[in-house]
């Protein structure tokens, strides 16, 4: 029982303004605000700076709740965990097993690299004051300046959530709803691709480190920091993130998915009206190429289900480092080690020393073609997979 009254907001005309702050941005009057009240402006203090570390930072709302919960169990603070598991850490990315697997995250199958030193951070701020250089190193290898500084202070803030409340001895919020469901989060049902691959890695954050780690490799070339580019991509997903990512490879798996699907990918699976059917949370076909053969529109628009296309270009090094093997065969060329970005300048140096024409083969051979200086009257030309000449 809390060893202070609970401001009620009846009894209390004169905090309307205050009090409708707060229920517009939680959800109704909880009880740490209920015991706060009785100093209006540190309540409100409280509540702009809570809702800045909270809402207002670079952290992923994982990683955020990774760092709440993990300091409510080290310091057996059952407010934070009543309130954060399931209800906010689980539509943030961080599973029910998850949540209890950061008791002893160190044991565990679960949470990255990059997660793992930030734990490591939060539990010698826990342990402090000092905060050992070897920690500390280890986690800023993963982390900007900024995100630094936003951990250090979300952890410090729910270490003096922690000790304000239990000081005041604060009751526990009741359950709103007895036997709730843990919230679920969207699901999205992919066709397996080499390419749709890297959507799990973006939206869901249970995809595999294995694939995370060959995706990164792949894509250095082009995007040196893959997490932060990763990042950059979940800020503009209109809240997709995070996501249950499912990869069928067959049209009936893919039928089978459909009833908790909320968005679907597909590049040749056909997609009908009893598919729409089946799919009645279906906010979207997204289609991996640009014709819509395989998808009925028609049905799409009478059910309100918006149908997007994607013109496929692929990562263009693959036609790079085939244009640069042939050029190296014709200049016997031999022992080269190079990583794509230099085979691009190996090729486009190659073709503006070549003849004023230039074949190239399909629409990856076009984009490679754009590369080459023009020369005299001529214009570099490609062929298609039809044989046809193209300018």
């Amino acid at each position: 029982m809390a060893r202070i009254s609970y401001v009620e907001e009846k009894d209390h005309p004169e905090l309307a303004a205050d009090i409708a702050k707060i229920k517009g941005a939680r959800g109704g009057l909880i009880n740490i605000y209920k015991l706060l009240l009785h100093s209006p402006t540190v309540t409100m203090t409280w509540f702009e700076h809570i809702g800045a570390i909270r809402w207002k930072t670079k952290l992923t709302p994982r990683l955020r709740e990774i760092a709440i919960v993990r300091v409510a169990q080290a310091a057996k603070y059952a407010y934070a965990l009543n309130q954060h598991v399931p209800h906010i850490a689980v539509p943030d990315g961080v599973s029910v097993e998850e949540c209890e697997a950061l008791k002893d995250w160190r044991a565990s199958k679960f949470f990255r690299e990059p997660e793992r030193a930030a734990l490591a951070y939060v539990d010698a701020m826990i342990a402090g004051p000092e905060v050992p250089d070897d920690v500390f190193n280890a986690m800023r290898k993963h982390y900007n300046e900024r995100e630094v500084v936003e951990l250090t202070v979300l952890v410090g803030t729910y270490l003096m959530h922690n000790r304000v409340f239990t000081a005041l001895r604060v009751d526990v919020e009741p359950k709103k709803i007895e036997g709730c469901r843990v919230p679920s989060l969207p699901v999205i049902v992919v066709e397996d691709d080499p390419f749709t691959r890297l959507i799990p890695l973006v939206l869901d954050p249970k995809a595999s480190e294995e694939r995370r780690a060959a995706f990164a490799d792949f894509m250095s070339t082009d995007e040196s920091d893959f997490a932060g580019w990763c990042e950059r991509v979940r800020q503009g997903s209109a809240g997709l993130y995070p996501a249950e990512v499912r990869m069928v490879t067959s049209e009936a798996e893919m039928r089978a998915n459909l009833k908790d699907c909320v968005a679907l990918v597909v590049e040749s699976f056909r997609v009908g009206r009893d598919d729409l059917a089946a799919a009645s949370r279906l906010k979207v076909v997204q289609k991996f190429g640009t014709s819509l053969v395989n998808v009925d529109v028609a049905a799409c628009c009478e059910r309100g289900v918006a149908v997007r296309t994607l013109r496929r270009i692929q990562n263009i090094a693959v036609a790079e480092h085939a244009f640069a093997l042939m050029l190296a065969s014709m200049k016997r060329r031999s022992g080269w080690a190079a990583r794509p970005s230099d085979l691009t300048a190996i090729v486009v140096g190659s073709l503006a020393r070549a003849p004023g024409i230039c074949l190239t083969l399909g629409r990856r051979g076009g984009r490679l073609r754009r590369l080459r200086p023009r020369r005299g009257p001529a214009e570099p030309a490609g062929v298609d997979h039809r044989g046809r000449v193209r300018r």
